[in-house]
């Protein structure tokens, strides 16, 4: 159930962010209608989104034959239900821990000193 719910997340964030498609464009693929958002692109943030994934994509060295393919990546990449780390050889769920937003983290810890450790438990169907 969740990955389908990923799977429409990922084509709406492509459509969203197709610079060859305009907002009129993006609204009229139905990319978005999943969550409620036809009709409700704003027009002032759809353009400055724009512009700011253009300049990102110009930092990046992104080639324009090369563009598609790293949105299609990048979204792909936010599809937390079937992340690499959420899941073992045997295809059961198990459970995330990020300390300071890194996965399977190494910290080194200093005598008498401070260290602040975030930690984060992530079990994404409990």
């Amino acid at each position: 159930k969740n990955e389908r719910v990923e799977d429409e997340m990922a084509k709406c964030c492509e459509a969203y962010n197709n610079v060859s498609m305009d907002r009129d464009q993006v609204q009229e693929s139905g990319a978005c209608d999943e969550f409620g958002m036809a009709g409700m692109i704003d027009p002032k943030h759809f353009t400055e989104d724009r512009e700011c994934l253009k300049t990102k994509l110009k930092d990046l060295n992104v080639k324009d034959c090369e563009r598609d393919q790293f949105i299609t990546q990048q979204c792909n990449l936010s599809k937390v239900w079937s992340a690499p780390y959420t899941k073992d050889d045997k295809k059961e769920e198990k459970h995330a821990f990020l300390v300071n937003g890194d996965y399977n983290a190494t910290h080194y810890v200093a005598a008498n000193a401070w260290t602040r450790l975030r930690i984060v438990y992530a079990a994404i169907d409990q």
